[in-house]
């Protein structure tokens, strides 16, 4: 809606009357008189996106929507050359003057530039008036008597409210069209000349309902003289200008194939997103943020604000979750098709977005959200993408340096970065370029290496390395006090992971300036007992990865936790697999503490996660912890999911009666010495159990037949004797398994499973 950006717009002046107050002590910039035209425009905005009476006042509204646009590009440029550090002294005052010269034609231009904006916001306040008339004045024109004489012709321009009888027929043919599977078809319309079969069909085709639920539309008359070519034409140049495209090359010269072929090409998928893609819950989440959608209320962060609205689209059906982790919490999310293609047609109405798919095409007017899909190589050449504000890359397979450092150049408004998978080894342009960045994601690419530049992304939000090569971040980066989410890492892909699983980065000594952290995954510790300490001054962190944690850190480690209230998960890998982590220090973990992933030796557990009341989540790897050291377990309340790794060093694995009360995931792997597990009265809420390469193990858990839960048995690498006991045919243990739908062994590559 219009309404929404032009408000976005208000909001943007409002912050920057301030900083002009602040900053500019009382210059006269012009931005409160564009402030006060858009006031006034935006009531009357809103019964009009509502009427949207005809092609003449959607193009007012387009105009507004467009103007909201312009006056956000030229407030955020404005906001650069105003928004900088500013000291005191004589130092300052000469720095400030030779700054001011400096950046003087840029202030020229900004200046006209808001002249502009000013005449033109004027301009549609003026034409506001007018239509505001035609609102007090609906309907007292007689407009047939103007209107063609053509039969055909004439029946496209009849008003609604002229028909009788149409709202039957239009009902049940919208019915047709929109309900039911997405699928070929047609539906005729017939009657005798006059009856208004052209108009009925006319109004089908502008009905928003219809419109939503196509993602592409044409209209064609068929004369007597059609040939199949012209008709083919006529819809591809419709479907062009309908996404704001030009052809590229002669359609009247094209013909035959070649027609269907394009026409082929225009069906497929043209929004941000590709068609069923799965959009993670914190992706979402941050991109939301780095466009300026979200904003803190009431004291609460961005981050839980964007919950409550994805909460809200939820229960309104206009996001469906589409995975959830085992312990309950959201992982992904979807749209309906029909919801998809409403987003499509919003988003071509709106400007919002465009998508370029396969093959070159050119695009027309000014983008401002761009996704690009399976293309390849300089796809963008000759493009021009100055006003762009929002970039993503999909399944692209090919960019030359030369054409993404032209390209990257133009994107001085450039506020998302999405580049994952791209086969890109290093950032084509120096960062500076890029002063607007909020959310940068360079995830599975092949870059090693970040510029120093880095530091002057200021309002830099999200950092994505995850995947990449990196191995440490430059020291420029604790210039970056915006930073929110910071994931550098990679992990080992093949199926048996060595211990160091997850390398990390290395951080530089000062990371504890960076106050707005809410992620920081994953640090390597073993640099220096400083950087461990400083991590006390992250009292924001909801997520922190570590590893390479030496045992002598174990007790700076605890001391920064303790003052970590905001903390949600925490991953800890020690140095070696022979090296303790020392974490009994920690005396008031944080209360709201979910997730906990300990991989390397302890010489029993902590009695601190004995208080974890809401810990849903536990991983425990290369624990070697000793007989009958689990007990702390048990009674934790809301254990959903627990991981044991080559954690458990005991011949027998018992669970006291009632223990482990929630849990629904059991996975064992790698206990070699464990000969037996009892579950005796233990687990009843259990869903899903894995064995893995539990060598030892004789016989099938002690009480497995009392789990009337128990939804799927997997085996993996287990010793033949034991999937022998499981088998339908002559299985000694298979009895005790009759109740469980789903049992399954895997061979050693966790390709091939038999069904027992």
């Amino acid at each position: 809606m219009a309404g929404s950006t032009l408000q976005f717009a208000l909001q943007k002046l409002d912050s920057l009357l301030v900083k002009e107050q602040q900053l500019l002590r009382g210059v006269d910039t012009g931005v409160k008189d564009i402030r006060d035209e858009l006031e006034c425009i935006k009531s009357f905005l809103r019964e009009a996106d509502a009427r949207e009476d005809g092609d003449g006042m959607r193009t007012w509204v387009n105009q507004v929507r467009e103007i909201a646009y312009d006056i956000e590009d030229v407030l955020d440029e404005f906001m650069l050359h105003i928004d900088r550090p500013h000291g005191h002294g004589f130092a300052s005052f000469l720095h400030k003057g030779v700054r001011y010269i400096k950046h003087l034609g840029t202030r020229r231009r900004i200046a006209t530039a808001i002249q502009e904006i000013k005449i033109q916001v004027r301009n549609i306040s003026q034409r506001k008036d007018m239509y505001t008339i035609k609102f007090i004045d609906n309907g007292t024109s007689n407009a047939a008597t103007n209107r063609l004489h053509d039969r055909h012709m004439a029946a496209l321009f009849i008003e609604e409210a002229e028909l009788v009888g149409i709202e039957k027929p239009k009902e049940e043919l919208i019915g047709w069209l929109v309900k039911g599977e997405s699928q070929r078809k047609v539906i005729s319309v017939v009657g005798m000349g006059g009856l208004g079969k052209t108009t009925l069909v006319r109004k089908l085709y502008d009905h928003e309902r219809v419109k939503g639920w196509f993602s592409c539309h044409a209209w064609i008359t068929v004369t007597q003289l059609f040939t199949i070519d012209e008709l083919l034409r006529s819809i591809i140049n419709q479907l062009y200008e309908e996404r704001s495209e030009l052809f590229l090359g002669r359609i009247d010269a094209t013909e035959g194939i070649q027609l269907i072929e394009i026409l082929h090409h225009f069906l497929r998928d043209k929004s941000i997103f590709p068609k069923d893609y799965l959009v993670k819950h914190i992706t979402l989440i941050r991109l939301w943020m780095a466009e300026g959608f979200i904003e803190s209320e009431r004291g609460e962060t961005m981050e839980k604000v964007a919950v409550d609205y994805l909460d809200d689209l939820i229960d309104r059906n206009m996001v469906q979750v589409a995975e959830y982790y085992n312990y309950g919490r959201v992982r992904s999310y979807r749209v309906h098709d029909l919801i998809h293609e409403i987003i499509l047609l919003k988003s071509k109405e709106e400007n919002f977005s465009t998508s370029l798919y396969r093959q070159k095409t050119h695009m027309l007017g000014r983008i401002r959200r761009l996704s690009i899909h399976n293309t390849g190589k300089d796809v963008l050449q000759n493009t021009s993408l100055s006003h762009l504000r929002a970039l993503f890359m999909f399944g692209v397979n090919a960019l030359s340096s030369s054409s993404m450092r032209d390209l990257f150049y133009s994107f001085r408004l450039l506020k998302v970065l999405d580049l994952e998978g791209a086969p890109i080894e290093r950032f084509p342009i120096e960062f500076g370029k890029l002063l607007h960045l909020r959310y940068l994601s360079l995830r599975n690419t092949r870059i090693n290496k970040l510029s120093k530049s880095l530091g002057k992304l200021k309002n830099l939000e999200t950092l994505d390395l995850k995947g990449t090569y990196v191995s440490e971040l430059p020291t420029n980066i604790l210039k970056l006090q915006s930073l929110r989410h910071l994931l550098a890492y990679h992990h080992y892909t093949g199926r048996h992971p060595p211990f160091y699983y997850t390398n990390g980065v290395k951080v530089p000594q000062g990371i504890g300036r960076l106050r707005d952290l809410q992620k920081l995954t994953y640090i390597e510790a073993n640099q220096d007992s400083a950087i461990v300490r400083e991590l006390g001054y992250l009292t924001q962190l909801r997520r922190l990865g570590i590893v390479k944690l030496r045992t002598e850190d174990g007790v700076n480690l605890c001391a920064s936790i303790e003052r970590m209230n905001n903390l949600r998960s925490i991953s800890v890998t020690s140095i070696g697999m022979d090296e303790f982590l020392d974490l009994q220090y920690l005396k008031s973990p944080p209360s709201d503490l979910q997730r906990l992933y300990l991989r390397g030796p302890l010489q029993t557990l902590p009695d601190w996660i004995s208080t974890l009341q809401n810990l849903v989540r536990m991983r425990l790897r290369w624990s070697k912890l000793k007989e009958d050291s689990l007990g702390v377990l048990q009674a934790l309340p809301n254990l959903v999911e627990l991981t044991l790794f080559r954690a458990y060093d005991g011949v027998k694995l018992c669970c006291q009666k009632g223990g482990f009360q929630k849990l629904k995931i059991l996975d064992l792997e790698q206990l070699d010495n464990l000969n037996y597990v009892i579950l005796d009265g233990a687990m009843p809420n259990l869903q899903k159990m894995y064995i893995r390469h539990c060598v030892q193990l004789k016989v099938v858990p002690f009480g497995i037949e009392q789990l009337m839960n128990l939804k799927e048995l997997h085996l993996f690498d287990m010793p033949e004797a034991f999937v022998q006991r499981l088998r339908r045919q002559g299985g000694a243990d298979r009895p005790k398994a009759k109740h469980i739908p789903i049992v399954r062994s895997y061979d050693h590559e966790d390709q091939v499973y038999e069904e027992l």
